[in-house]
């Protein structure tokens, strides 16, 4: 049987006509779905997990919080044993207190000093005065002995009274002398205690904390992880106790180095975690990793020497995520993450 020119003609029009638009479906898909996207399954969900630890040493006495438990920035996880921690306080505030009363004694002694300082300045400047009257009159005096003007009685009373002027201003100084050196004395004594009340203000405020420290309490919102404390446990610092995972979390995926030429921060992008197939969080990249991910590793790679195989190497990218779900999501699960680069 023949197939007629016009059928045939008819037949490859729309052979090629199916073909175009088969043809355009495939550009379109590519450029709208495959296109300016960087996908991989090389990512994790990551946070910031914080290891719980004591600051004191002592023997647990109380354990608040179960492995699991939703916890609350500055809850009290661990309570351990305060007395002793607490009689040092009670020792460090005591000695302040004798230290502030001696400083206290002493800032009178000094304005006490200064009081005697002034006393001694008057009768000083008084001594002066009457030295000097008499100094005169005794001169005057000797002239006038010397004429037969006055008795020798008179001269010798007149002597007598600046004798006991002369010593009297010398009395006077020695007095404000000794005042002043008692006060310089107090002085120094007042700034030794002020040092030594320095001291043991820091050490009191240091019993303070250190008591403070005997309520380990959680440094952000979170959960507790693996837990590994029991009542009577003798702690240190350092020792895990726990360990505080947070609520906030992110995705680290690690993209081929080839894959990130057009990649930026605030990119959108959606990630699917094995856990929840079926299920998209949404996001945004944040920042891409100063360097590859083996360049952080203890031995990295050395291609100086020996047989070199080129390898692609894979940059770390973090990838925040927004939405009301992502309590769902537990560091270390594995997922598949997009990036729109375009």
């Amino acid at each position: 049987m023949t197939i007629p020119d016009s059928l045939k003609l008819w037949l490859k029009s729309n052979l090629i006509l199916l073909g175009s638009i088969f043809a355009f479906l495939l550009l379109a898909y590519w450029f709208f779905f495959i296109h300016g996207f960087e996908s991989t399954d090389n990512a994790y969900i990551k946070a910031d997990m914080t290891v719980i630890s004591p600051r004191v040493n002592g023997y647990i006495t109380e354990v608040l919080v179960n492995e699991n438990q939703q916890v609350q920035k500055d809850q009290i996880l661990v309570k351990i044993d305060d007395r002793d921690y607490k009689s040092r306080l009670d020792q460090a505030e005591s000695q302040v207190r004798v230290i502030s009363s001696r400083i206290r004694s002493l800032e009178s002694q000094v304005a006490l000093q200064e009081a005697l300082i002034d006393q001694a300045q008057a009768g000083m400047d008084s001594a002066n005065a009457t030295y000097e009257q008499a100094s005169k009159e005794n001169k005057r005096l000797q002239r006038l002995l010397k004429d037969g003007a006055v008795s020798q009685q008179m001269m010798d009373n007149a002597t007598a009274q600046y004798k006991n002027a002369k010593a009297l201003v010398q009395k006077s100084k020695a007095e404000h002398l000794g005042a002043e050196n008692q006060k310089a004395a107090f002085e120094a004594q007042l700034e030794e205690g002020k040092a030594q009340l320095v001291n043991a203000q820091a050490q009191a405020d240091q019993a303070q904390r250190d008591l403070s420290y005997t309520e380990v309490k959680a440094p952000f919102d979170g959960k507790v992880g693996r837990k590994a404390m029991q009542i009577g446990q003798l702690v240190r610092p350092g020792v895990a106790l726990a360990y505080l995972v947070p609520n906030d979390v992110w995705v680290e995926a690690n993209f081929k180095e080839t894959q990130i030429t057009k990649m930026r921060a605030g990119n959108r992008i959606w990630v699917e975690v094995d856990a929840y197939p079926g299920k998209k969080f949404r996001g945004r990249v944040d920042s891409l990793a100063p360097a590859s991910g083996s360049e952080f590793s203890i031995l990295p790679p050395e291609n100086a020497t020996g047989n070199f195989t080129k390898i692609v190497r894979r940059i770390p990218v973090k990838l925040v995520l927004k939405g009301d779900d992502l309590d769902k999501l537990k560091p270390g699960m594995s997922c598949y993450a997009t990036v729109r680069c375009r």
